[in-house]
């Protein structure tokens, strides 16, 4: 079994889900986010980076959802690839403390020193030993809905990148300079905006069938369905960060509201690392088999 950090106390234990033994706590239900948390993905030499960052703020007493978020806000910062921290959903209040805990205890914190998300062999070859009869159904059920299930998601995603090249985000055009652009082809921007806005609402929409998935395997399958599950569940966050991403490039090329450069430079790093994330989701849906690594490419 995989080895986890501790969101509350930063020590190491025995699965994602498990009580901690050092701290005696119960995991925060955050909806599968716990994952990114485990050997099935960082090293234990990272987690235990991360950890101290935990142990910084419980040592100093920090109240416990205040310290969550601050540690959700440091892994977003100064660990890129593993998730990023919404804060247009957390309570105003709450946020400040956040910023003032983040930047007092763990501005000054290392960061990851590789893109590279880790697939440990073990689980790899867990997947060839699933011979019981029971189990080889479930897979076939599994691999029969699931096409339909990550089929809207993966054309939405189509079409985003579709939207971003015709905006003039293709590698060739991105050469040129927007002058030259501008002389040999003609774009209604203000209509990519549109396009991009229905798309967010299609991939906002999509969230709602992921959803209904994931709710009936947790209700009766198979631990290895339910883990399954729990990658398809990024499926929707990342494609709604792409969407996002998208609509805020098309307003500004259609200077409906504009970004400096700056804005506009971490903003397309943003959808580059939605985008990729979002790929290396579906392929292990897919086919858990085929990992090798998954390289995050900011």
């Amino acid at each position: 079994m995989s080895l986890s950090l501790c969101l509350h106390c930063g020590e190491l234990k025995i699965g994602a889900f498990n009580d901690c033994p050092e701290c005696g706590e119960k995991p925060p239900e955050l909806d599968g986010v716990e994952l990114c948390f485990t050997t099935h993905h960082l090293s234990e030499v990272e987690l235990k980076t991360l950890g101290r960052a935990i142990a910084v703020l419980k040592y100093d007493g920090i109240r416990g959802d205040v310290r969550l978020h601050a540690f959700l806000r440091y892994v977003a910062k100064k660990w890129p690839k593993i998730l990023q921290y919404n804060s247009s959903k957390v309570d105003l209040a709450l946020l400040d403390s956040v910023d003032v805990i983040y930047k007092q205890y763990l501005l000054d914190l290392p960061g990851q020193e590789t893109n590279t998300l880790e697939q440990p062999q073990w689980e790899k070859d867990a997947w060839e030993r699933a011979i019981d009869l029971q189990m080889q159904e479930e897979e076939d059920q599994w691999k029969s809905e699931i096409n339909g299930v990550l089929r809207p998601g993966v054309d939405i995603a189509s079409n985003i990148v579709k939207l971003m090249i015709e905006s003039g985000e293709g590698a060739f055009l991105q050469k040129m300079s927007s002058v030259l652009q501008n002389v040999i082809r003609t774009v209604d921007y203000d209509s990519l905006v549109i396009r991009s806005g229905l798309l967010l609402e299609e991939a906002m929409e999509y969230e709602r069938r992921v959803q209904e998935f994931r709710k009936r395997v947790k209700n009766g399958w198979s631990g290895k369905s339910k883990r399954r599950a729990e990658y398809l569940g990024g499926t929707h966050i990342r494609l709604i960060e792409i969407a996002e991403m998208t609509n805020i490039i098309m307003k500004h090329k259609a200077m409906q509201e504009l970004l400096v450069p700056l804005e506009y430079k971490h903003t397309m790093q943003k959808y580059r690392l939605s985008y990729g994330l979002y790929i290396d989701l579906v392929k292990v849906i897919n086919s858990p088999l085929s990992i090798k690594q998954v390289e995050v490419t900011s």
